[in-house]
């Protein structure tokens, strides 16, 4: 299956630790977080294919990545300006005739996704927008999902609502960025800026028609603001990709 990697963001809450690089190319070690992006998605038989959507300083991440990476071949989607990431989904599924369902994944998070287990679940119960959902101990950072059991062998249940940060919340789930989804939602959307998150997936939610699998992983990592950026320094090295 193909997967679309969303690499085109600013990163403008890490231009004090980074700069002149898209916010995915944030250096990790001796590598760029993208990297270890690319190898947890490799290490996955069914993912054939990445499309990486390109924005800001894309030539940065061509030339590094090339043509393939790890034996499976890459292309570049790129945004002309800023799309959202709404936007950059539907330039992808227009510019690259996209018909069939198709990951997506976002660039400046890592988190070890079950891709077989997102796709067994598309075909079984058809929803046209499922995603990975990941257990967190601190909610001060991210809105959290409300999340109702549909099958608890396939840790599958429905989306009841995206709820907003939470300073006093401890725990719960978040979506962790990965996603499967049917291409057919785009066909309404015009190709402009929109978000994929405020124009797509709470309107889903409002309309019961978005799914989660509960992972049972619990390590994730976004490197949005610095603190979270060096606390990836230590984390993703010793990962066995």
């Amino acid at each position: 299956m193909i997967v679309l990697v969303l690499a085109g963001g600013l990163g403008k809450r890490l231009r004090s630790v980074i700069q002149d690089v898209p916010k995915p190319m944030a250096p990790v070690g001796k590598y760029p977080f993208l990297y270890f992006v690319l190898s947890e998605l490799v290490s996955s038989p069914i993912i054939t294919k990445i499309v990486i959507s390109v924005g800001y300083k894309s030539e940065k991440v061509s030339s590094y990545f090339g043509s393939q990476f790890k034996g499976i071949p890459i292309k570049y989607c790129k945004e002309v300006s800023p799309l959202g990431t709404g936007g950059a989904i539907k330039n992808f599924v227009t510019n690259m005739k996209i018909k069939s369902p198709f990951f997506v994944k976002n660039g400046d998070t890592f988190f070890k996704s079950n891709y077989t287990d997102l796709k067994v679940a598309q075909d079984l119960f058809k929803p046209k927008i499922i995603l990975e959902a990941c257990k967190v101990e601190k909610l001060d950072r991210y809105g959290s999902l409300e999340l109702e059991t549909i099958d608890r062998k396939r840790r599958l249940a429905l989306i009841l609502k995206f709820k907003e940060k939470d300073q006093s919340a401890k725990n719960g789930y978040i979506n962790s960025g990965c996603y499967l989804m049917d291409p057919h939602i785009f066909d309404k959307y015009p190709k402009r800026k929109f978000s994929l998150e405020e124009d797509i997936l709470t309107p889903f939610s409002i309309e019961r028609d978005i799914y989660a699998i509960k992972s049972k992983e619990k390590e994730f990592i976004d490197i949005g603001i610095p603190s979270d950026f060096y606390a990836a320094q230590k984390l993703l090295p010793k990962w066995s990709l």
